[in-house]
């Protein structure tokens, strides 16, 4: 089961932005730089790590918001590795990334998203969005995108990017047997969505 990860972590320090960013970037000091696929975002320069963080900068600074209060929102996503395969055994997360990512820009928040691939762990994408809308300067709150609309969206992404929904199932000696659906009927039953806390 694909499980959406919202950190409620406050990301109201000084140097949030820099160290989301770094973290899912595994830039320098930040985390193993081989377990990195991918990164990507919308609405920044993916110039270089800096422009990124820059461009999330200039952002809040133009509304008066740089260093007033949350500066960034951390969600990710987990997948088994069958979970992002197509039906030609191509694995589709880059494109699955990418595309969630638009749920973001849509709203309004700028958007980075690293693809991370822990050898022996579940793959997954991070996303760090921009705290301050870059329409109207107004700050996300965690009822922004409600839970349904991107477990839909996910289910919606998936679908696209495979060409089936995947569900996973333990068989009577709990191997894990993939299952292929060509209609998200009932997208809690594949998709979860979960709050945590910063620890």
């Amino acid at each position: 089961m694909s499980v959406i990860i919202q950190n409620k972590g406050s990301y109201s320090n000084s140097d949030a932005i820099i160290n989301t960013i770094n973290y899912i970037t595994r830039n320098k000091r930040f985390g193993n730089e081989m377990d990195l696929l991918l990164y990507g975002g919308c609405g920044v320069d993916l110039n270089n790590i800096n422009s990124i963080i820059r461009s999330f900068i200039e952002v809040q600074d133009a509304y008066g918001k740089y260093n007033k209060g949350r500066a960034v929102y951390h969600e990710f996503i987990t997948f088994h590795d069958e979970e992002t395969v197509d039906r030609e055994g191509k694995d589709r997360i880059a494109v699955i990334a990418s595309d969630y990512a638009r749920i973001f820009y849509f709203s309004g928040f700028q958007v980075v998203y690293g693809i991370h691939c822990p050898k022996g762990k579940e793959k997954h994408i991070h996303y760090i969005v921009n705290a301050v809308n870059f329409m109207d300067g107004h700050k996300i709150r965690d009822s922004e995108i409600p839970k349904p609309e991107k477990i839909k969206f996910l289910g919606d992404v998936v679908k696209r990017s495979l060409g089936y929904i995947p569900g996973i199932y333990f068989d009577d000696n709990y191997n894990w047997i993939p299952r292929y659906y060509d209609t998200l009927k009932d997208s809690s039953d594949i998709f979860a969505f979960y709050e945590c806390k910063k620890q």
